[in-house]
């Protein structure tokens, strides 16, 4: 699978205030509704600082992770295959969002990168997001 690709933001500045949690908020979306079956759905992370005054926060490959979900079933991981990777602080103004997507290849994956990576059937899923402690449940999209 590919991996993440954000849009152009700033670099971090001297002296630039970390983002308190309560001031972000995310939405894990995908580009589209529905995909057929061996698409490559384009999973979308949104965060955006709801402050007052801009904040600095990590939006590196380390800090965010996107997942598929069907039911209670673990599809697949941005962290399975590409755990870890550098810092990237972002300075995000008040009211600015950082758009991260990533496309996923419809297959399923475990941790550590281990097992078959089997296509994905036709059905629901769900993208959820992590970005750093904050968990997101995300919205719903169809393989069919």
């Amino acid at each position: 699978s590919a991996g993440p690709s954000g849009s152009p933001q700033p670099s971090a500045s001297p002296g630039s205030t970390p983002c308190d949690p309560p001031a972000l908020t995310a939405t894990a979306t995908t580009e589209r509704n529905d995909y057929p079956v061996g698409g490559r759905p384009v999973l979308v992370l949104t965060v955006t600082n709801t402050g007052t005054t801009p904040c600095t926060r990590d939006l590196g490959q380390g800090a965010v992770e996107l997942m598929v979900v069907s039911g209670s079933d673990r599809i697949w991981s941005s962290d399975d295959c590409a755990p870890g990777g550098p810092v990237k602080l972002v300075v995000l103004a008040p009211q600015e969002e950082s758009v991260t997507r990533l496309t996923w290849a419809g297959r399923r994956s475990q941790p550590g990168c281990a097992g078959d990576k089997a296509a994905t059937q036709a059905g629901t899923y769900r993208v959820n997001a992590r970005l750093g402690e904050l968990r997101v449940e995300g919205s719903a999209f169809v393989l069919g």
